[in-house]
């Protein structure tokens, strides 16, 4: 949205996205749903007299309405289940100001609402109120009550009216434009994660199946959106953990990689608290995981540097916290590696004990006392 001073030719001829509201073909050709198809002729001649549109997007137009197959795809993703007064206050609040937007959408049917939102979204970056909105106006459209309505609409224009079946796979494929639409909209992963951790949050605290299946959809779409982002992060992190596998890691080396791995835990968290919900742990993070906890087990074992050890596993629980067997595992490995370094520190000294005869102590004792002045064996220990 770019504000008024926007045309109606300048969105029909403007940018491509997978989601477009006002390059509808009912908004192209100024008709609505119930328009006959002598109508829709009319239309078409009115709108190549009025030479404001290309003729390709005008013929375009004609044929997604006369084309039954076409026209469904056509129908979902206009405000068809709004009455004309509230589709044109809906436009007019559309080309107004968000604000405005966001006031009259709450009022709309479920698929306006979502699909009118996502144009929204699409244009600019949606908060997790708006994608909450979307994705709870998807979970409330109803295919049945959908195509009650388009078989009725369609007996007035005289069209051929589309299977249930067709409907549900339409509403579908527009439900996977619209995540494509606000994504693409909120730019980057790294923008996106909040609000959609956030919209995560919100639909498993009051779970319910269509919801979830609607959160589903978004996360999967988000999940292939933010695989470069994410990529790039477990490169800088592989990196790290090559370089440690050779030498101690200092307080920087710990800072360095804690880094990384928190914001790769931030750009992920809403699918893995997600998968979380389910029982699972996220596939790529447990992986990621395993990768951490390899180079603390090879740090301790191969070269008993359990300091760094657990430093490395201490960064690695914050950042992995919300993966249940993952935190419960690095609990034990810090519990084991903490009685480690103890141990380490009483072994020189265990060591001593048991080398020293007793009698050799005793005089030592007798000889100069236990202090800064005792002799022999006794001044070792001190």
């Amino acid at each position: 949205l770019t504000g008024g001073g926007q045309s109606m030719t300048d969105i029909l001829e403007g940018d491509v996205r997978t989601f477009q509201l006002l390059k509808n073909p009912f908004f192209v050709l100024k008709v609505d749903p119930s328009t006959s198809l002598d109508r829709i002729t009319e239309a078409v001649e009115d709108a190549l007299a009025d030479a404001e549109i290309s003729e390709s997007v005008i013929a375009e137009a004609r044929e997604a309405l006369i084309n039954p197959r076409q026209r469904t795809n056509a129908e979902l993703s206009y405000l068809f289940d709004s009455p004309p007064t509230q589709v044109a206050r809906l436009v007019a609040a559309l080309k107004a100001s968000p604000n405005a937007l966001l006031k009259e959408a709450e009022r709309a049917a479920p698929l306006s609402r979502s699909n009118i939102l996502t144009e929204l979204a699409s244009s600019s970056p949606a908060s997790s109120d708006i994608l909450f909105s979307i994705l709870d106006a998807q979970a409330r459209t109803a295919p049945a009550d959908i195509f009650t309505k388009i078989q009725s609409v369609r007996r007035q224009a005289g069209v051929v009216s589309p299977s249930l079946e067709a409907v549900k796979e339409a509403l579908e494929t527009l439900h996977e434009q619209h995540v494509k639409a606000l994504l693409g909209g909120l730019k980057s992963a790294k923008a996106a994660a909040a609000p959609l951790r956030d919209c995560t949050r919100r639909i498993l605290a009051q779970p319910d199946e269509d919801r979830l299946h609607a959160l589903d959809r978004l996360l999967r779409s988000y999940s292939q959106f933010a695989s470069s982002e994410l990529g790039e992060l477990e490169e800088h992190i592989a990196a790290s953990v090559e370089d440690l596998k050779s030498r101690p890691a200092t307080k920087d080396d710990i800072k360095t990689l804690s880094n990384y791995l928190q914001k790769w835990i931030n750009l992920a968290r809403p699918i893995i608290e997600s998968e979380a919900s389910k029982g699972r742990d996220e596939p790529r993070s447990r992986q990621l995981y395993f990768t951490i906890r390899t180079l603390c087990l090879d740090r301790a074992n191969q070269h008993e540097d359990f300091i760094s050890a657990l430093a490395i596993s201490e960064a690695a629980s914050k950042a992995f916290e919300s993966l249940p067997r993952a935190s419960e595992q690095l609990a034990e490995d810090d519990e084991v590696l903490r009685d480690r370094i103890t141990e380490r520190r009483i072994v020189p000294l265990k060591d001593f004990v048991d080398r020293v005869a007793k009698w050799t102590r005793a005089a030592d004792l007798q000889a100069g006392g236990f202090g800064p002045s005792a002799k022999g064996e006794a001044r070792d220990l001190w």
